[in-house]
């Protein structure tokens, strides 16, 4: 999903009223993006991340027993990744949505 997909998926939820929370978290390189939401099909929270592209890890070690192993992410500078979750309330927890299940919940 898309930074433009997502922002009119949440305007269209606020046209229809169904909105409760709407919340936006940001840390160093990472942004999310959580809406709560009541439906038809139950309340959903809908939670949208841009994150920095994984490259890849450098290990850092010596061949001595009992050395210290390093490991340090890479990450893109310019690229990023977007992550698209749904959740759906289960009585006392979000349980995630997987896309079998968001198939059975477009049939109805």
């Amino acid at each position: 999903m898309t930074q433009e997909r997502w922002d009119q998926l949440v305007e269209q939820l606020r046209k229809q009223g169904w909105i409760e929370q709407e919340d936006s978290q940001q840390t160093d390189q990472t942004t999310t993006q959580t809406v709560i939401t009541a439906t038809p099909a139950g309340k959903m929270k809908l939670v949208f991340v841009i994150k920095p592209k994984f490259l890849g890890a450098h290990t850092t070690y010596n061949r001595r027993a009992g050395a210290p192993v390093i490991v340090e992410p890479t990450y893109s500078a310019d690229e990023t990744v977007t992550v698209f979750e749904l959740y759906r309330w289960a009585g006392d927890d979000w349980q995630r949505l997987d896309d079998a299940a968001l198939g059975a919940l477009q049939t109805h």
